[in-house]
């Protein structure tokens, strides 16, 4: 309701509980609360959140709220994220799945030389093309550029599944992807 309501008075509260991290469910909440409230004003708090609290739920509302958001400098953020140790690949990749990210961005995270970060670009893709089947308008479609699709194809050779790179479901979308997506 805090964020519905929309005033200022409201962020504090909102704020706190996100930073509270009781792990209640309500983080989720309250990070979306914080972008209706102050708009891209939040990133700098939400960011806080990622690299501060220990509580994973909020860390990853606040990664979502990021998302959301879908500055460059948030997108920046939530992309080396993996590498600090703060989120995961998988919420990562959720936490993005509507922001407007660019190939440069995914290439640069398939290029780097942790694991976890190298994980998210392909989920991202795979969700975005799943999304693109459904008629899915709401969200970007996957860049039409040959480098990410001869990265993308590079990955899927380096392994999948567990041990890989990429995740088995997401692979098969991705092949199909590929196979479809001309020269």
């Amino acid at each position: 309701m805090l964020g519905h309501v929309r005033h200022r008075v409201g962020y504090a509260k909102v704020m706190e509980i996100l930073r509270r991290g009781d792990a209640l469910l309500s983080e989720s909440y309250a990070a979306g609360s914080a972008v209706l409230i102050a708009g891209a004003a939040a990133e700098r708090d939400l960011m806080e959140v990622v690299d501060a609290v220990e509580d994973g739920y909020a860390r990853r509302a606040a990664a979502h709220a990021l998302g959301t958001i879908g500055t460059a400098s948030a997108i920046a953020f939530l992309a080396g994220a993996p590498a600090r140790g703060r989120l995961s690949c998988a919420s990562v990749a959720h936490a993005l799945v509507t922001a407007p990210v660019e190939a440069r961005t995914i290439l640069e995270a398939m290029r780097s030389p942790d694991l976890e970060t190298r994980r998210w670009p392909p989920m991202l893709i795979a969700e975005r093309l799943r999304s693109a089947t459904r008629g899915d308008a709401a969200r970007p479609a996957v860049p039409d550029d040959p480098e990410l699709r001869n990265a993308l194809a590079a990955m899927l050779k380096e392994g999948v599944g567990a041990e890989g790179v990429v995740w088995r479901a997401d692979a098969l979308v991705i092949r199909d992807w590929l196979a479809n997506a001309g020269p």
